[in-house]
């Protein structure tokens, strides 16, 4: 895969995880849930799921991966999902 294709698609994918790991720092008022979000994500995607994914054709490598089409609509959906549910979070106060 092209270079910029994968930045193009990590930076995607970066940007909608922030909103679920943000929403459950938020709603848990600790950062160790969303931590530990994060770590399993990287542990299923970059442990499990690569070495279990067989390239099949070209679109595979567009398909699979921390930069990989799939990944970044499932996180693109659940951006738009945890920010139609920012309304559940905590009341911020003011400093």
């Amino acid at each position: 895969m092209p270079m910029l294709a994968q930045l193009i698609l990590l930076v995607i994918t970066v940007t909608a995880m922030t909103f679920p790991i943000r929403w459950l720092r938020l709603k848990a008022g600790s950062v160790w849930a969303a931590t530990l979000l994060y770590a399993s994500h990287n542990l299923y995607i970059q442990r499990l799921f690569d070495t279990l994914t067989l390239e099949t054709g070209p679109a595979s490598k567009y398909m699979t991966g921390e930069s990989g089409l799939v990944l970044m609509v499932i996180f693109v959906v659940l951006a738009f999902i945890f920010w139609k549910a920012r309304n559940k979070l905590p009341a911020m106060t003011g400093s």
